[in-house]
């Protein structure tokens, strides 16, 4: 019952919570506002994933597929509702999907689950003992996920351009014309 505690409120709602705060709530507006909203996937994606390189388990590959997985996922999903409430949602479900559910490993962290599930075959696959995080499926399925939150946003004009776009001086904006 302990580790179920754990993974709902620790790994599921407090890690949801305090990381998207963190990358999607503080960092990817700072960046957004100041260099628009490709450099603001870009890095808090690129952070978010070199976030979990000491997590148990963890590998370069590991924290590319979270960058790319969980972090255009993630920013995706707020650039799409420009709502906190979104990411982390999804990062909760997705963390205790894996974790309270599913019985695997969530970035590293080795959980109870309702169901006894074991990773097998190689982990390029599998995610091997970091979890299904580190597999390529997961970062075609979540990536693939990430990228249509993003042309979503995209189509809906949810982009915002680098402020020394946005703000140009009223001389500069006529010669551009």
């Amino acid at each position: 019952m302990g580790n179920w505690v754990f993974v709902l409120f620790g790994a599921g709602f407090g890690a949801g919570f305090i990381e998207e705060l963190i990358f999607r709530g503080i960092l990817f507006r700072w960046i957004e506002e100041f260099a628009g909203s490709w450099a603001a996937l870009f890095v808090t994606s690129a952070l978010f994933g070199l976030a979990h390189i000491t997590n148990d388990n963890a590998s370069l590959f590991s924290s590319v597929a979270i960058a790319i997985e969980a972090g255009v996922m993630l920013g995706g999903a707020y650039m799409l509702t420009r709502s906190l409430w979104v990411p982390i949602g999804i990062h909760f479900g997705w963390n205790v999907t894996q974790g309270l559910v599913w019985d695997v490993p969530v970035s590293g962290n080795d959980v109870d689950g309702l169901v006894d599930a074991r990773l097998v075959g190689d982990p390029l696959i599998s995610g091997g003992a970091f979890g299904l995080e580190a597999s390529v499926i997961a970062v075609v399925v979540a990536g693939a996920a990430g990228v249509w939150l993003v042309k979503r946003a995209a189509d809906r004009g949810e982009v915002m351009r680098p402020w020394w776009v946005r703000r140009r001086p009223p001389a500069l904006k006529a010669a551009a014309a």
